[in-house]
């Protein structure tokens, strides 16, 4: 095996410990407890993540030259203070590993894996959307049992109802997002599965019905291709808003870009402004159309 080989499988590593965290958030009840250690599985699998991530010797961010290190040293500063005030040493030093030092560490991990690969926030957000879904499916099943609180409400293995609502809303937050990329891929076919390969080749571009005036605004990666489609009827809105001229066309090479960019100029109502795009493109190039 190769070194290179070696460091990719200690990433992988990296990427599935992350994702097993946030996956199995809601089995932070299960502890594991010899003598005076305690720990649950997400701590435990936060505890591997760091051994695996410290000996990886690619290079690493560090929270103690970045704007994060004063923030994070006045609030374990200010945990330590009360440990010491308080006296309860054993549940202090619990309280400050679980709630602060993990999540702390774990944040550098993601902040460090973010900064290597971005494609690994689809992930997480896919993990954290599966880790709702089961979670909501396992509500369903309490519901129907009538395994409620005393006052009907509905905490499945959580300790209180508040506490399942705040970790249902970010995955139901994350589906309705999903949803609507969704919708907005279906209007334009040819750019499913882009989010995956964001930076990539990818025009805005505007088509012009020359005896009504109307506009038509799409992105595409194909740019030749896309027009073909619009030319042989494929596409039913410029088909009904015979809109087959290509008067305007703008280049990316970020598909999340591209499509902020068609967003703006679909909400754009005037088609003064549209109609200035496409003049002043003409003037400093002398056409306003790929040749």
């Amino acid at each position: 095996m190769t070194i290179q080989n070696f460091k990719l499988i200690k990433a992988n590593i990296q990427e599935v410990l992350i994702l097993a965290v946030l996956f199995l958030l809601p089995f932070y009840f299960i502890k594991l407890k010899y003598g005076w250690v305690s720990l649950n599985l997400i701590e435990i699998l936060i505890i591997a993540l760091f051994f695996v991530w410290f000996f990886n010797k690619d290079k690493k961010f560090s929270i103690l030259n970045s704007q994060f290190s004063i923030p994070a040293g006045l609030i374990l500063l200010g945990v330590a203070s009360s440990i010491l005030v308080n006296k309860n040493y054993y549940i202090g030093l619990g309280i400050l590993k679980g709630w602060f030092i993990l999540p702390i560490i774990f944040a550098v991990i993601l902040y460090n894996n973010l900064k290597k690969d971005e494609k690994l926030l689809e992930k997480i957000f896919i993990a954290l959307f599966a880790s709702g879904v089961f979670v909501a499916a396992e509500g369903i099943y309490f519901w129907f049992s009538g395994l409620l609180t005393y006052d009907g409400r509905l905490r499945i293995f959580f300790d209180s109802p508040n506490q399942l609502a705040m970790f249902l809303a970010p995955a139901f937050l994350i589906g309705i997002l999903q949803l609507g990329k969704s919708l907005a891929l279906m209007n334009c076919p040819d750019l499913v599965g882009a989010s995956w390969q964001s930076n990539m080749t990818c025009y805005v571009y505007i088509l012009k019905n020359v005896n009504s005036g109307k506009h038509y605004i799409g992105s595409t990666i194909n740019l030749k291709r896309r027009l073909q489609q619009h030319k042989s009827g494929q596409t039913t809105t410029s088909r009904k808003l015979k809109t087959n001229k290509l008067v305007y066309y703008e280049k990316f090479y970020n598909v999340e870009e591209a499509r902020n960019r068609e967003k703006k100029l679909k909400l754009c109502k005037s088609s003064k402004y549209l109609e200035w795009l496409i003049h002043r493109a003409a003037s400093s190039t002398g056409r306003a159309t790929p040749s």
